[in-house]
């Protein structure tokens, strides 16, 4: 990995999410292609508020909200007050984004996922069902569009998840309502199931008439039999996930086209978990009205004033969007594969949780007000920590190691970039920055009033000493090279980090260790780091001690109190 995105996971508002709604709509015949590169790899994030898929127990998994910078997401970059979050993206394992010549635009067709794992949890990491980003073909689409769609817009309803998309056809001009809708009265503060198990879209024709096609396939092909208004879809490549269409039209099978004119609508719903004779509860109109007030309801703990706080709304949205209700851990990204370059082959799976986002990603909550959030990835993080008893790189949502790398051949990649991989084998690598990571999260949470248990803090004190014994050992570094290890200057950084924490732990809150020891040790590896990776004559830290080239994630130590800006001997690469 060699972008800051897929290593660094910029944070929570940042002004790449200013890009997340087209400035213009594209027009002509250009149309998808323009449509397409401009998106990407912003698509499906933008087409399909992803949160309540995953919080309902379905994944999402094969579209793209990537990030300015790379790939991946989720740890916040703090800039001013605020951290902006670009959030990476490599194939939403439950909402795709990608379109057919002459049918649709990029960006505004989708292949939404539902992933489940028969009735355990279900999350952003399960298998996909539509991921059409990945192989228009091949991939799985669920397509709400107009024939022959000239141009298109979108942009989210303002505070909330719900995404709204234009579409204008030679002969109208329709409007489409997505949502994953939250159950009544949901309160998205607590950590707990808030999504009804349904993707709701509802359509409005603006101006003129319109041929409305409806179309679900599945990836590897479906059937569907008639239960009562609706259809009830079985997926041949998942024998263990049930799927309810519905529809306020009726349904000819899994594709059905029907001609509306200005004024009318029509309401889709897409429902998923166990029993296949229940159908769509409520009206349509109030399950979205009702997600919307959910959504706003919760914006109204949001505290900021000062830059772009319209982008610093929206990027606590999308790091809302990030947040396994059920559990309180963040995912990196929810998407797998989208490539770093056209052409492949960098293509890594983010669906899940990397301990070094934690502390960012709660520092940035914690200072925009967020603060149930914060406390919840903390508790999460150190939980997992506690019952594994070693540093991780990263964790599914269980708090487990992620399932072994694979490369999934039945896929062409996103614009025929191979390979598409499940699983991460980073997972098994030596990355020593963990050790910061984790003791950070440990001070935050002590410092916020958080309790450390006698058993907790054992962990923490091998953490300290490991972190002491493997800074200057060869690692794969934040950006997790796939080559010979190095001593990364960033990882030695880190290890700097935890025995700084943990002396403080020791000292400020009288859990028992060598607070002296650990700042002494902190203070050694802290001179080395600005000798040894000092580059003279570029008047600049380098990627490795010893020397190396310049490295973006450097811009990040101050956020950890390693230095200052105004530190002599750090100078940020950017100035270069």
């Amino acid at each position: 990995m060699c972008t800051l995105e897929s290593g660094v996971h910029a944070t929570i508002a940042g002004v790449a999410l200013g890009l997340l709604t087209p400035a213009r709509p594209v027009k002509g015949r250009r149309v998808l292609e323009e449509l397409e590169h401009r998106l990407h790899p912003w698509s499906s994030f933008l087409i399909i508020p992803v949160f309540a898929l995953a919080n309902a127990g379905v994944d999402l998994g094969s579209g793209a909200l990537g990030s300015a910078l790379g790939g991946r997401s989720a740890w916040a970059v703090i800039i001013g007050l605020v951290v902006g979050k670009t959030l990476g993206i490599t194939s939403f394992t439950a909402l795709g984004v990608r379109a057919r010549a002459g049918r649709l635009p990029a960006g505004v067709r989708f292949g939404h996922v539902v992933g489940a794992a028969a009735l355990a949890g279900i999350g952003f990491d399960s298998p996909p069902v539509f991921c059409s980003l990945l192989d228009h073909r091949r991939g799985g689409t669920f397509l709400v569009a107009p024939d022959d769609v000239v141009d298109a817009r979108q942009r989210y309803e303002p505070d909330s998840g719900v995404l709204t998309t234009e579409m204008r056809s030679p002969t109208g001009l329709v409007r489409v309502t997505d949502a994953m809708t939250l159950r009544s009265g949901a309160d998205l503060t607590e950590d707990v199931t808030a999504a009804r198990g349904e993707l709701l879209r509802s359509v409005v024709v603006l101006d003129g008439e319109v041929r409305l096609r409806i179309s679900v396939e599945p990836r590897g092909d479906a059937t569907a039999s008639r239960r009562g208004d609706g259809l009830r879809v079985r997926c041949h490549d998942r024998p263990d996930l049930d799927l309810r269409l519905s529809a306020t039209v009726p349904l000819e099978g899994l594709d059905t086209a029907v001609l509306l004119r200005a004024g009318e609508q029509v309401h889709i719903g897409l429902r998923w978990g166990p029993g296949g004779h229940r159908g769509p509860t409520g009206r349509p109109a109030e399950a979205m009205q009702g997600t919307l007030d959910a959504w706003r309801a919760w914006m109204r703990h949001f505290r900021y004033e000062g830059p772009n706080e319209p982008l610093v709304r929206r990027s606590a949205v999308t790091l809302k969007l990030l947040d396994h209700f059920a559990s309180g851990a963040i995912v990196a990204a929810p998407t797998s594969s989208l490539p770093e370059a056209i052409g492949g082959p960098r293509n890594w799976d983010y669906r899940f949780t990397w301990v070094r986002d934690a502390a960012f990603s709660v520092y940035a909550l914690r200072r925009i007000g967020l603060h149930r959030e914060a406390w919840g990835f903390l508790g999460w993080v150190l939980d997992a920590i506690d019952r594994d008893g070693e540093p991780r790189v990263m964790y599914d949502l269980d708090g487990n190691p992620p399932p072994d790398e694979r490369i999934d051949p039945g896929l062409e990649g996103f614009r025929r970039s191979p390979p598409v991989r499940w699983g991460n084998a980073a997972a098994g690598q030596r990355q020593n920055d963990v050790y910061g990571e984790i003791l950070d999260c440990a001070y935050q949470w002590a410092s916020g009033g958080g309790t450390i248990d006698p058993h907790l803090w054992e962990r923490l004190r091998a953490l300290a000493d490991g972190a002491a014994d493997s800074w200057d050992t060869p690692d794969h570094g934040i950006w997790e090279i796939r080559t010979t290890g190095r001593v990364f200057t960033y990882s030695a950084a880190l290890c700097h980090v935890a025995l700084d924490r943990a002396a403080k732990l020791a000292g400020t809150f009288g859990s028992p260790g060598d607070a002296h020891r650990w700042a002494a040790e902190a203070a050694r590896i802290r001179d080395a780091v600005l000798t040894d990776a000092w580059d003279a004559e570029r008047s600049t830290l380098t990627e490795h001690l010893g020397g190396g080239g310049l490295d973006a994630s450097l811009l990040a130590l101050p956020l950890r109190r390693w230095s200052r800006p105004t530190t002599p001997r750090w100078s940020p690469p950017s100035r270069r």
